[in-house]
């Protein structure tokens, strides 16, 4: 029994929690220590004398709750509260403790364990003040933000996310079965994964989105790896930038550009010659060079045969640019409507003539005539086979 008393007394006194044994008011009877020094006290009889561990409690609700649960249920587990030390400093901790019948005096007392937890507890307060902050960045940020399973399944995505791909809710956008559908290219996707895979992020990659509604946005995304306990890579995450608006302006800079170039290699050419056919075969060569077209011709209007006439071709099959053209196909209503009754003023007769020539006119030129008349030919009729 000796030796088993001491054996109890070592882990008691061996302890680096605080130990501690009060009667039924709470009033110390035995504390180790470890809960001297967790306290601030010189001594045993130092933190003894305090008259009750309910004036250990930093927190009036607290001491009340602690009790109420001892009361109830004659023990607590892993109770969190806050002491205050003897400088009047807090610590975090946690209590078990529960109540036993004393064999001796057959009086309720109670013993139990206090575990000083302040610098897990600093750390927890860090980590949620941590993660406010970046959920306040990731909510507040007008790039699309995202983070996927390395299978490509949507795990998280920011509102500004929701808002550029034009769906109504995150649930819609988590419902998804992969990232992959809301890219223009999936190359684009597996091509950031590779990049990830093999560097551990990407930067700047120019990758096209698509909307909800088939919109397609331009956009510039940068990612990293999202890595488990082993440091292996178990998603992505990736922030883009939508820069759709900057890239219209660059290609609208450079269509005004290549414009600009071809009425002034036009310009240049009418101060280098009078003739009207060099005039118009420089003007077709730069406009089929900035459209990257092979093949073209300009036809001018001919008032007094009520056609057109070829004055100017690059790449065009004989058959087009000999004088024998008997039918034209405009692609364009508006342009048919103002060339073919306004500036040409045909009659019927001379339409069908100019279509068709030596043949009965169908059913549907009849009806395109009329339209044309009216002054707003149909699409269906934009581009009429006949």
């Amino acid at each position: 029994m000796l030796d088993e008393g001491n054996k109890y007394r070592r882990f008691f006194d061996g302890s680096h929690d605080m130990i501690f044994t009060s009667d039924s008011t709470g009033r110390f009877l035995d504390v180790n220590k470890a809960g001297i020094e967790m306290m601030g006290y010189r001594a045993k009889a130092e933190l003894m004398g305090i008259g009750s561990i309910s004036d250990l409690f930093r927190k009036a609700g607290e001491r009340k709750r602690f009790f109420s649960f001892m009361g109830r249920k004659g023990f607590v587990k892993d109770y969190e509260a806050e002491f205050k030390k003897r400088d009047n400093s807090p610590v975090h901790v946690l209590i078990s403790s529960w109540q036993y019948t004393n064999p001796k005096t057959r009086m309720i007392e109670f013993e139990g364990m206090i575990k000083d937890i302040t610098q897990r507890k600093l750390l927890e307060d860090d980590l949620k003040l941590s993660e406010s902050k970046y959920r306040r960045i990731f909510e507040g940020s007008q790039d699309m933000i995202f983070i996927t399973a390395k299978n490509g399944r949507i795990k998280e995505v920011n509102q500004a996310c929701v808002d550029l791909l034009g769906f109504d809710s995150k649930k819609e956008v988590l419902s998804l079965s992969s990232i992959e559908g809301i890219y223009t290219n999936p190359m684009h996707w597996q091509v950031f994964k590779k990049q990830i895979d093999r560097h551990g992020f990407v930067k700047d990659f120019e990758a096209g989105f698509k909307k909800k509604d088939g919109t397609r946005l331009h956009c510039l995304l940068s990612g990293n790896a999202v890595r488990g306990e082993d440091d292996g890579i178990i998603g992505y995450e990736g922030i883009a930038k939508d820069i759709t608006a900057r890239m219209d302006a660059i290609r609208n800079f450079r269509q005004r550009h290549r414009e600009l170039w071809v009425l002034n290699s036009v310009a240049f050419a009418m101060n280098k010659t009078q003739d009207l056919n060099d005039v118009l075969m420089t003007a077709l060569k730069k406009v089929l060079e900035v459209l990257e077209l092979t093949s073209g011709g300009i036809f001018l209007i001919d008032h007094q045969r009520a056609g057109f006439s070829l004055h100017a071709q690059q790449g065009l099959p004989e058959s087009t640019t000999s004088n024998k053209i008997s039918r034209i196909r405009l692609h364009d209503e508006a342009l048919s409507q103002s060339l073919l009754k306004n500036n040409l003023s045909l009659t019927f007769s001379q339409f069908v003539n100019f279509w068709i020539p030596h043949k009965k006119p169908p059913e549907k030129i009849f009806k395109f005539w009329k339209l044309l008349e009216r002054g707003f030919p149909p699409r269906q009729y934009q581009n009429p086979t006949i």
